[in-house]
């Protein structure tokens, strides 16, 4: 629980930081010197020292993001295309390049259009999250991503470990959003469960009272003959 609430505070700080950047960007010239130059470089020096599931814990861009996937209701999910799961880090790569072309072209030297191009970033998370569910946009699209797997792709143990909670944290979304669209065949199995265990308790019984009556009345016809015999 207080893992719970030191995440979530640390989420919240970060989306506050990135509309204070947002903000900065807009009104200063000097955003994108301060942006490139300072923010970007810290980028992946944190997340190789405090790992990728920290990170995406407290990414502003993720947090934005999961807004997407908690409007739109779950049925409404589509179901993420095979060549974007086959080839999200190829995908995220081509995302990466474009961005750092857009840097040369345009966001380098316009604050406005560094501005522009950190509130379109978290508005895509929202759109492909609210189409595909859970996080697909950082699974597969976020330049930012490509990133990570550069950093820590043939890590040690360590780092897999830290990574655990991310794939159960998926593994649960899918599981809650099967389990909505089938109630009635999990009601059935639950009542078939229930019944299956009721009969486990009846055969335990029925095993149990055969053999500990016998044994309980051959002992007795055993101490009912041996007084006879000292009375005789």
């Amino acid at each position: 629980m207080v893992g719970q609430q030191r995440r979530r505070a640390a989420r919240w700080v970060a989306v506050g930081l990135y509309v204070a950047l947002v903000a900065f960007a807009l009104l200063s010239p000097l955003a994108p010197r301060v942006f490139w130059t300072m923010a970007m470089p810290v980028l992946p020096l944190g997340i190789v020292l405090f790992g990728v599931y920290r990170w995406r814990s407290a990414c502003p861009v993720a947090a934005i993001g999961q807004a997407g996937a908690k409007l739109a209701p779950t049925r409404a999910h589509k179901r993420i295309p095979r060549w974007l799961r086959e080839h999200g880090m190829t995908v995220s790569m081509g995302v990466l390049v474009l961005c750092l072309t857009l840097r040369h072209v345009a966001t380098n030297g316009d604050h406005l259009a560094l501005g522009l191009f950190l509130i379109a970033l978290p508005m895509l998370a929202i759109a492909v999250n609210a189409r595909f569910g859970g996080r697909a946009f950082c699974q597969y699209i976020c330049p930012v991503g490509a990133v990570e797997r550069i950093y820590t792709d043939g890590a040690p143990p360590v780092a897999t470990a830290e990574a655990e909670p991310q794939r159960l944290e998926r593994l649960q979304q899918t599981l809650e959003r099967a389990a909505g669209s089938a109630r009635p065949a999990r009601d059935h199995a639950d009542a078939a469960a229930l019944g299956a265990q009721a009969l486990q308790q009846q055969a335990g019984l029925a095993i149990l009272t055969p053999v500990q009556y016998p044994r309980r009345q051959q002992a007795t016809g055993v101490s009912g003959r041996h007084n006879q015999a000292c009375a005789g």
